[in-house]
């Protein structure tokens, strides 16, 4: 008998060493192993990927149907993510051009230090409010006729072909921008 699948924190090299959230996604989206899928908005994964990181391991198995959602949020409405961590967090985003993955992973770890034994349904919460603004078509990224680039000033995570960067804790993902051990296949993660 096979045991039923775990979710755990940070990134693994094979499904075999176990998954995060984003690498269960990846699967779902026929994409290759990453934690970091095509199918995910990078802002959107940064939020995904603290989530599992900052849960309890009870917690984190909680996130499973988080999976099927998190599928083709390609498109993201990145200041209100950024200004709704922030505003969780109780924290001021820097004005002017942003990381936009970064703030939201430093939000979210603090969203998660003060929660407190309330961690897991705080951070379930978020990640289920970040969901309904990128899912939602009247959030005002979709009926300005503006990308997600283009709002506010806010910058994504590296140029075109880069994607955010992974699991802090493990120093980034293969493909990363700061990390140049494993070269990238773009055609690996259809846009």
């Amino acid at each position: 008998m096979t045991a039923a699948p775990r979710l755990s924190r940070g990134r693994h090299p094979t499904p075999g060493h176990g998954q995060c959230l984003l690498e269960l996604v990846s699967t779902l989206a026929g994409e290759v192993w990453s934690d970091r899928p095509a199918a995910v908005h990078p802002v959107l994964a940064s939020i995904a990927r603290s989530v599992n990181d900052e849960c309890t391991d009870d917690g984190r198995q909680l996130l499973f149907p988080f999976a099927a959602r998190l599928l083709r949020t390609t498109r993201a409405p990145v200041v209100d993510l950024v200004l709704h961590c922030a505003a969780l967090a109780g924290v001021k985003p820097l004005r002017g051009r942003l990381i936009a993955p970064t703030v939201v992973a430093h939000a979210t770890r603090i969203i998660a230090l003060r929660a407190g034994d309330r961690r897991d349904e705080v951070l379930h919460r978020l990640l289920t409010d970040c969901l309904a603004l990128c899912h939602d078509p009247t959030t005002n990224w979709w009926t300005n006729g503006k990308s997600d680039d283009q709002t506010q000033g806010v910058a994504r995570a590296g140029g075109e072909g880069d994607r955010a960067a992974g699991h802090p804790d493990r120093g980034g993902t293969p493909g990363d921008p700061g990390r140049r051990e494993t070269p990238v296949r773009h055609d690996a993660h259809p846009r």
